[in-house]
């Protein structure tokens, strides 16, 4: 018996669990995901959702979370930080749609989801549905590829963590980033291979 338990114990004290990573941006750094946004167009059905955190309230202009996750020919999206509130905006064949929320929660992850389907757009924070904006106040390019943490011309970039990217296309799994690499250049797609480049950034054990 004393032999088993020295084995027991053994083995426990030398199992290390899987790390937990995120991304952290310092306001300069960004993930290219144009993979991502070539695999869908005009015709697609989709969701996109992530996790951020921030240190301090955002003030002033825009922190981009999400820019161009539709292909830039036919339909785009934006998701921004802007003035203390949550944006997102839809540049679609027929103008644009925005829906805005109050931001929440400082040193907590933060949850926000997009979805498109049927024509009919949904955005929900932390689990709420997002108010529609009568006055477009967000403006980005569609002419490049998807990016991460900045717009699509490399500015407005965000200050904070980012965690945990997943995407559907036509309700079937389409890409998931669990940003668990935790060292290196590459941002890796679990799902269909469709991986992204990472810039100026740095890996983060989760708190």
């Amino acid at each position: 018996m004393i032999f088993k338990n020295t084995i027991t114990i053994f083995r426990k004290l030398t199992y290390t669990a899987a790390l937990d990573y995120c991304l952290r941006f310092s306001g300069d750094g960004f993930i290219g995901l144009d993979p991502l946004t070539s695999s869908l167009n005009v015709n697609t059905d989709f969701s996109c959702e992530l996790y951020f955190k921030v240190d301090i309230t955002p003030v002033g202009g825009n922190q981009f979370l999400i820019a161009n996750v539709i292909h830039p020919e036919s339909n785009a999206l934006a998701i921004a930080i802007n003035n203390r509130n949550i944006i997102a905006s839809f540049l679609t064949q027929e103008g644009r749609m925005e829906y805005i929320a109050a931001f929440k929660d400082i040193n907590k992850w933060n949850h926000i989801r997009i979805s498109r389907s049927d024509e009919i757009f949904e955005c929900t924070y932390n689990g709420e549905a997002m108010s529609s904006n009568p006055e477009p106040v967000l403006s980005f390019s569609s002419s490049a590829g998807c990016r991460i943490a900045c717009d699509t011309d490399n500015s407005n970039y965000f200050t904070g963590y980012i965690d945990n990217i997943y995407v559907t296309k036509n309700t079937e799994p389409l890409a998931s980033y669990p940003l668990n690499e935790g060292s290196g250049e590459t941002v890796i797609d679990q799902i269909s291979g469709l991986n992204g480049v990472l810039v100026s950034a740095e890996w983060f054990l989760r708190q």
